[in-house]
């Protein structure tokens, strides 16, 4: 049986305060989706003998295309018809699964969502996707939520990703560290800190097209180059007074959202979602 432990990790201050709301959540993640069942949760709930869940579960549960031992051996779908909530949710907007049989019960998805965990070289490092409304509520009002922290917090080992090798490089570490650090640093507005990662990701890449072998430097020496010229940038401020300058753009914000629309629209959602 799926077990969630408490670890030690590396992880934004805001997962410190984070706490699902449940049936009070605006937005809540339990309908509109097709959840995929790890094969053993999937033979659990099969064999569960509750007489309550039992014909719920058969109504919910179908096998999928996952082989056996697969991540997607099975999957939880509620109806197509819009608004559909999962079968398992009872009338007061809770998990009947959960509530009857604890969370070790639930798939990795339901039991991991909306955070994600990763190993890099050994250690632990834990992030939330703001799709979820509390998690965008607390990055939103606190100024400090996303300052990195060492914190003990739950998960399952069957969750977490590890990094590949050809990931994990010195020139991928590299870039990981500096880019963590923009993001944990809260004294820079959040929108400009993400406007500084979208600029330094651009550049990188740029560095990784042009970058030539033959001339003798490694890709890490100009990586290297690269990165100590935008620390310059920033602790002179020549960075944030680019930044300062820029203006919203209203047709260009638009035209964003009509792309981002029409990418919501070829994604198989059985339900619109919000996009604010």
């Amino acid at each position: 049986m799926a077990e969630t432990q408490l670890k030690s990790m590396i992880a934004p201050a805001y997962l410190a305060q984070f706490s699902c709301l449940g049936p009070a959540c605006p937005d809540t993640c339990c309908y509109g989706w097709r959840i995929p069942v790890e094969h053993e949760t999937y033979l659990r709930l099969q064999s569960l003998p509750d007489k309550e869940l039992k014909p719920l579960i058969k109504k919910a549960l179908h096998r999928g295309s996952g082989k056996s031992g697969s991540r997607d051996f099975g999957f939880l779908s509620v109806s197509t018809e819009e608004h559909a909530r999962c079968e398992l949710l009872d009338g007061e907007g809770l998990c009947s699964l959960h509530k009857k049989c604890g969370e070790q019960m639930l798939p990795d998805v339901c039991a991991a969502y909306p955070r994600a965990t990763k190993s890099v070289a050994g250690v632990l490092e834990q992030f939330a996707s703001p799709s979820c409304p509390e998690i965008a509520r607390l990055i939103i009002e606190n100024e400090h939520a996303l300052q990195l922290q060492q914190l003990q917090l739950p998960v399952r080992d069957s969750t977490i990703a590890s990094i590949p090798a050809a990931i994990a490089s010195p020139e991928m570490e590299q870039v990981r560290a500096f880019f963590l650090a923009i993001l944990a640093a809260a004294e820079v507005p959040l929108w400009q800190r993400l406007a500084l990662q979208l600029l330094i990701a651009e550049s990188l890449q740029q560095t990784v097209d042009q970058f030539d072998a033959a001339s003798g430097a490694t890709l890490l020496d100009d990586i290297t180059a690269l990165l100590l010229d935008w620390q310059q940038q920033l602790q002179n401020g020549q960075a944030l007074a680019a930044l300062q300058g820029w203006q919203r753009h209203e047709q260009l914000h638009i035209k964003t959202l009509a792309a981002a629309s029409r990418v919501r629209a070829d994604l198989h959602f059985n339900r619109p979602r919000s996009w604010s």
